[in-house]
């Protein structure tokens, strides 16, 4: 029976492990935390279970979907279906909502139908999305996402309210650096494909129970195992192959090793150039459990002109009650403290919308490096799962799969390494 070990237990280790445990390998998967699920894993909030970041699913993540389904799941027991609307309030407002109709009608109906944009707007809106569309989201030549929306003439309310708000939460990058390369694949899934696709997808359960503890028991029953609270320290390789993974108390060996960590952590095991090419941004998540009851107009709001980007109200997860803001990317409140930045959230939420937030619990999120930087050329420097080292892959939602950090990216990248894996072996 082949044998390999997955350091990491993200979503794209994981997957990748669901793969070959699959395919009848002996998987062994080592975690450094006490816990799986990687940056999107599941934390303690008082009597609640949340997760270290909220994320957000569209009926476009055909691969996380169809991995639900394969573990015998039903997807939509654990994600809330909605119609994409993105509503946006504060300095600028925008209320677009996507409906029930054949691509590319749901997108003109909805420019042409909101009562938020002047003419002027939604005639380059479309111009821009009709882009989008001809190029089916491929982009022959990259730019700046602010470079794009400077070339197709996108008006400065139209930035605002709608293209960096959304640049922004899809890639953690500013728009004066994001691939605009990434972003029309983005658009293409958001706004040109048919509405189911379009969908917003919100998960009824925390992270972890959504796919980790899934593929875990999968894992058990599948003669595999994950060992959590194991670092691994080095990689001990001979003739080109890894002979052992070394962790501080024992070693370890396998026929494959794959490396499911975040660039930045790969290359201290593989101290690979291609990995030195990946910064990492930040993300905040503020949760605020109000001693109110607090109901929002829609499951997700944007604000602009704030220091919180969105909010999401959770009790589409049965946790009412609770809203969770998000702020990506770098900023001022990575240096404000706790207290005064849940504050500072609860006020710019109130401003919004008066009265709802009076008394609260808060727990605060600032993970420092939560996504890569989705940079200009970016896709030109992803790399593939295979390393110089014979045995040696590599896997995450860095690798080639033309999204952002995503699940959906991590999900893709665990199956196209497992894949890889299987193809090497029956190469042998």
């Amino acid at each position: 029976m082949p044998s390999t070990i997955v350091i990491g237990s993200g979503w794209a280790g994981l997957t990748c492990s669901y793969r070959l445990a699959k395919a009848g390998h002996k998987v062994t998967v080592l975690e450094a935390s006490p816990n799986i699920g990687g940056r999107a894993r599941s934390i303690k909030f008082n009597s609640n279970i949340v997760d270290n970041g909220q994320h957000l699913l569209i009926g476009a993540y055909h691969s996380t979907i169809q991995l639900i389904k394969e573990l015998g799941l039903n997807p939509d027991d654990l994600l809330l279906r909605t119609p994409m609307r993105i509503c946006m309030r504060g300095r600028s407002s925008l209320d677009i909502s996507l409906p029930k109709l054949p691509t590319p009608y749901h997108v003109l109906w909805s420019l042409l139908s909101t009562k938020d944009l002047s003419w002027h707007d939604k005639r380059k809106a479309l111009s821009l999305c009709y882009f989008v569309q001809r190029t089916k989201g491929n982009l022959s030549n990259d730019c700046s996402v602010a470079e794009l929306l400077k070339t197709y003439n996108q008006t400065d309310n139209l930035i605002k309210s709608l293209w960096e708000p959304l640049a922004l939460a899809a890639m953690t990058t500013p728009i004066e650096r994001a691939s605009a390369r990434v972003f029309i694949k983005v658009l293409s899934q958001c706004f040109s494909l048919n509405s189911a696709d379009s969908n917003w997808l919100l998960p009824r359960t925390d992270l972890t129970s959504l796919l980790p503890e899934h593929i875990s028991r999968y894992l058990y029953t599948m003669g595999s195992e994950i060992v959590c609270g194991t670092a691994v320290k080095k990689l001990e390789i001979t003739q080109n192959n890894c002979i052992k993974v070394l962790t501080r108390a024992t070693e370890w060996r396998a026929d494959n090793i794959v490396l499911a960590v975040p660039p930045w952590q790969a290359k201290t095991l593989l101290p690979l150039p291609t990995l030195d090419l990946f910064v990492p941004e930040p993300i905040t998540t503020v949760y605020l459990q109000s001693s109110d009851k607090v109901k929002l107009p829609y499951p997700m709001i944007g604000l602009t002109g704030t220091t919180t980007q969105w909010v999401f109200d959770r009790r589409f997860a049965d946790q009412p009650n609770i809203l969770s803001a998000i702020i990506s990317g770098s900023g001022q409140h990575l240096e404000t403290n706790k207290q005064h930045l849940a504050q500072q959230v609860a006020a710019e939420i109130n401003n919004i919308f008066p009265g709802k937030i009076t008394s609260y619990e808060s727990l605060i999120i600032k993970e420092k490096r939560a996504a890569f930087s989705c940079d200009v050329k970016i896709q030109t420097l992803r790399p593939t799962a295979k390393t110089p080292i014979n045995n040696v892959w590599l896997c995450g939602d860095y690798l080639q799969t033309n999204l952002p950090s995503t699940l959906e990216g991590a999900v893709i990248s665990g199956m196209q390494t497992g894949e890889e894996i299987l193809k090497y072996i029956a190469s042998l």
